[in-house]
Protein backbone atom coordinates (compact mmCIF):
# COMPACT_ATOMS: atom_id res chain seq x y z
CA UNK A 1 0.00 0.00 0.00
CA UNK A 2 1.13 3.10 -0.99
CA UNK A 3 1.95 6.29 1.36
CA UNK A 4 1.47 9.61 1.44
CA UNK A 5 4.33 11.59 2.02
CA UNK A 6 2.36 14.90 3.61
CA UNK A 7 5.82 16.54 4.28
CA UNK A 8 6.65 16.87 0.80
CA UNK A 9 3.38 17.76 -0.59
CA UNK A 10 3.55 20.82 2.14
CA UNK A 11 7.24 21.73 0.95
CA UNK A 12 6.09 21.41 -2.48
CA UNK A 13 3.59 23.68 -1.79
CA UNK A 14 5.95 26.29 0.63
CA UNK A 15 8.75 26.28 -2.13
CA UNK A 16 6.56 27.68 -5.25
CA UNK A 17 5.42 30.16 -1.98
CA UNK A 18 1.45 29.09 -3.02
CA UNK A 19 -0.77 29.52 0.02
CA UNK A 20 -3.22 27.01 1.29
CA UNK A 21 -6.18 29.20 -0.20
CA UNK A 22 -5.02 29.11 -3.56
CA UNK A 23 -4.19 25.50 -3.45
CA UNK A 24 -6.99 24.18 -1.68
CA UNK A 25 -9.38 26.33 -4.87
CA UNK A 26 -7.47 24.71 -7.62
CA UNK A 27 -7.97 21.58 -6.27
CA UNK A 28 -11.42 22.38 -5.56
CA UNK A 29 -11.22 21.25 -1.87
CA UNK A 30 -11.37 23.20 1.37
CA UNK A 31 -8.37 24.92 3.21
CA UNK A 32 -9.21 22.68 6.47
CA UNK A 33 -8.75 19.30 4.11
CA UNK A 34 -5.77 20.64 2.48
CA UNK A 35 -4.18 21.81 6.14
CA UNK A 36 -5.29 18.06 7.03
CA UNK A 37 -4.05 16.51 4.09
CA UNK A 38 -0.06 18.01 4.42
CA UNK A 39 -0.33 17.40 8.33
CA UNK A 40 -1.30 13.70 7.86
CA UNK A 41 -4.51 13.56 8.97
CA UNK A 42 -6.74 12.82 6.19
CA UNK A 43 -5.60 10.76 3.19
CA UNK A 44 -6.09 12.47 -0.33
CA UNK A 45 -7.97 10.37 -3.26
CA UNK A 46 -6.21 9.58 -6.18
CA UNK A 47 -7.92 12.52 -8.30
CA UNK A 48 -6.32 14.85 -5.10
CA UNK A 49 -2.70 13.76 -5.41
CA UNK A 50 -2.94 13.28 -9.22
CA UNK A 51 -4.57 17.38 -9.27
CA UNK A 52 -0.91 17.70 -6.83
CA UNK A 53 1.56 16.30 -9.03
CA UNK A 54 0.53 18.45 -12.03
CA UNK A 55 0.09 21.66 -9.95
CA UNK A 56 3.01 20.93 -8.15
CA UNK A 57 5.16 19.97 -11.06
CA UNK A 58 6.10 16.67 -9.39
CA UNK A 59 6.05 13.15 -9.86
CA UNK A 60 3.05 11.05 -8.26
CA UNK A 61 6.37 8.72 -6.51
CA UNK A 62 7.63 11.51 -4.92
CA UNK A 63 4.06 12.44 -3.02
CA UNK A 64 3.50 9.07 -2.25
CA UNK A 65 6.93 7.39 -1.52
CA UNK A 66 10.34 8.11 0.90
CA UNK A 67 12.57 6.85 -1.85
CA UNK A 68 13.77 9.87 -3.97
CA UNK A 69 16.13 12.90 -3.20
CA UNK A 70 14.95 15.94 -2.07
CA UNK A 71 15.47 17.74 -5.03
CA UNK A 72 14.18 15.54 -7.38
CA UNK A 73 11.07 17.41 -7.68
CA UNK A 74 13.11 19.90 -9.03
CA UNK A 75 13.67 17.45 -12.22
CA UNK A 76 10.44 16.06 -12.42
CA UNK A 77 9.39 16.92 -15.74
CA UNK A 78 11.93 16.94 -18.55
CA UNK A 79 14.82 16.62 -16.07
CA UNK A 80 16.11 13.99 -17.86
CA UNK A 81 16.45 16.74 -21.21
CA UNK A 82 18.36 18.96 -19.20
CA UNK A 83 22.40 19.08 -19.17
CA UNK A 84 24.02 19.22 -16.01
CA UNK A 85 25.08 22.57 -16.29
CA UNK A 86 21.42 23.79 -16.88
CA UNK A 87 20.20 21.66 -14.03
CA UNK A 88 23.04 23.11 -12.21
CA UNK A 89 21.33 26.65 -13.45
CA UNK A 90 17.78 26.09 -12.57
CA UNK A 91 18.53 25.00 -8.75
CA UNK A 92 20.33 27.77 -8.65
CA UNK A 93 17.70 30.36 -9.75
CA UNK A 94 15.20 28.28 -7.38
CA UNK A 95 17.50 29.29 -4.47
CA UNK A 96 17.47 32.73 -5.74
CA UNK A 97 13.69 33.08 -6.20
CA UNK A 98 13.34 31.48 -2.71
CA UNK A 99 15.91 34.47 -1.45
CA UNK A 100 13.99 37.08 -3.40
CA UNK A 101 10.29 35.42 -1.95
CA UNK A 102 11.60 35.70 1.74
CA UNK A 103 12.67 39.20 1.39
CA UNK A 104 9.22 40.04 -0.02
CA UNK A 105 7.32 38.17 2.69
CA UNK A 106 9.70 39.76 5.39
CA UNK A 107 9.09 42.98 3.90
CA UNK A 108 5.16 43.15 4.23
Amino acid sequence: MDTFNSVRAAKCREDLNLTLSYIADQLSISIKELADIESGNVFPDSGTIESMVKIYGCSKQYLISDTLEPQAVVFARNGDRLSEFDQDQVLEFLAFQREVSKQIHNEH
